[in-house]
C-alpha cells in the first residue's frame, strides 16, 4: 500500500547542499562521436537525455563520467544516471553529484522534485549552473533536521509494488529481439501529411492542439481554435520530416489536433496508446539517420524499422502489436498512460 504523502512537515534544502555540482570537461557532440555502448547525455525531455550511445572516441573528447549521478539540463529535465556516461558541455546539463551516499530511490525521488519546477525555466529563462546551485526543493525531515533518506526509500519502494505490471513479463526481463523482423514504414502504416500550409490558417484559442516539426512539448506548436477542414483525427503517430533539429523524431498523440505540412502522420487499426510509446522508441533508434540536412519527407514510406514478429504459417510476418502492448503495461506505471 503506497503511503501517504502529506509534505506540510517538509524542510527546504538547497541542491548545492546535497550534491556537488559541475559541467562535463571537452565539448563532445553526438555528429562527431563513434557508436558503441555508453550514453552520451544532453538536453532533452526523452530517453533520459540520451541522445546516443559512443565508445567515447570524439572529435573533441570527453571525460566519462562515473554513475550514481543526476543530470539536470538547462530546461529543467533531471533525469538519475545509473551507469558511466558522457556529457554534451556546450548543451549546458549540470552533473549533480551526491554529497551522501544515495541509493537509486533517492535520486529518482529527487529528480521528480526538481521536474516540479520545470515550468520555471522556459521563455528564455535557462536554469544554468548558478541556478540549479541555488534551486530549493522540500524534503521529508528526520528530527535532527536532515533529510530522511530512509522515509524516502520506503516511499519509493513502496510506489514500485504498487506499480502494475503484466503477469507475462517480469520487472527485469531483457528484451529478445533475436526472432524480431524489418518492416517497412508503409506496410505497417497509412501515411498522411498534416493540413496545415500556412501559420495564416490557424487562429489561437484553447479548443484543438496544433502539431508541427517541434521535437520539444510532444510535438504541440500552439493551442487554436477548431477548423474541421484541416483536422487530423488522433490515435496516430507524428513524424517530423523537416525543420531545425526536429527530422527523424516521433510522438504518439490520442486525441485529435492540427497538423503542419512538414510532419507525416502515421495511422493503423493497430495502434493504442501502449503500442504508440513502443514505437515511438523505435523509432527513435533510426533518428541518426536523419542529420546534416536528410530530410525524412520522402523516405518515411521506405524506412524500415525492426519489430517483435510472429512468423504466419505463409512463412511471412506479421508485426506482434501484442507483444509491445503487453510491454509497455509491464513497465512501472505501464498501464497509466
Amino acid at each position: 500500500m503506497m503511503l501517504n504523502l502529506d509534505t506540510r512537515a517538509w524542510s527546504s534544502f538547497r541542491i548545492k547542499d546535497l550534491f556537488e555540482v559541475s559541467l562535463a570537461d571537452g565539448d563532445i557532440k553526438e555528429k562527431e562521436c563513434e557508436l558503441g555502448n555508453i550514453p552520451l547525455v544532453s538536453s532533452g525531455e526523452t530517453n533520459n537525455g540520451i541522445v546516443t550511445y559512443t565508445n567515447g572516441i570524439c572529435l573533441k573528447p570527453s571525460t566519462i563520467i562515473p554513475g550514481n549521478k543526476i543530470t539536470v539540463d538547462m530546461f529543467g529535465n533531471a533525469y538519475f544516471q545509473p551507469d558511466e556516461f558522457y556529457c554534451v558541455s556546450h548543451g549546458r546539463v549540470n552533473i549533480l553529484t551526491p554529497r551522501y551516499p544515495l541509493t537509486a530511490n533517492h535520486s529518482l525521488f529527487i529528480c521528480s522534485l526538481i521536474k516540479l519546477e520545470k515550468y520555471r525555466f522556459s521563455y528564455g529563462r535557462a536554469l544554468y549552473s548558478k541556478g540549479i546551485k541555488e534551486l530549493t526543493i522540500k524534503l521529508p525531515t528526520t528530527e535532527s533536521g536532515s533529510p530522511d533518506w530512509e522515509w524516502i526509500d520506503s516511499y519509493m519502494h513502496s510506489v514500485y509494488l504498487s506499480a502494475p505490471r503484466s503477469q507475462n513479463l517480469s520487472k527485469n526481463s531483457k528484451v529478445d529481439t533475436t526472432n524480431w523482423h524489418e518492416f517497412q514504414m508503409d506496410q505497417i502504416f497509412t501515411i498522411e501529411t498534416g493540413k496545415v500550409k500556412k501559420q495564416e490558417q490557424l487562429e489561437e484559442g484553447n479548443e484543438i492542439f496544433c502539431l508541427g516539426a517541434k521535437k520539444e512539448s510532444n510535438s504541440i506548436v500552439m493551442s487554436c481554435i477548431r477548423n474541421e477542414s484541416l483536422i487530423s483525427r488522433g490515435n496516430a503517430m507524428i513524424f517530423i520530416c523537416t525543420g531545425a533539429g526536429g527530422v527523424g523524431y516521433s510522438n504518439y498523440m490520442d486525441q485529435d489536433f492540427l497538423g503542419t505540412s512538414n510532419i507525416k502522420i502515421g495511422y493503423s487499426e493497430h495502434l493504442n496508446k501502449w503500442v504508440g510509446q513502443f514505437l515511438v522508441t523505435i523509432f527513435d533508434l533510426e533518428r541518426k539517420k536523419y542529420s546534416y540536412g536528410r530530410i525524412l519527407t520522402s523516405r518515411l514510406a521506405t524506412t524500415k524499422i525492426k519489430l517483435p514478429a510472429i512468423k504466419m504459417a505463409d512463412g511471412f510476418y506479421k508485426p506482434d502489436w501484442q507483444f509491445m502492448e503487453n510491454y509497455i503495461k509491464s513497465l512501472p506505471y505501464g498501464d497509466c498512460i
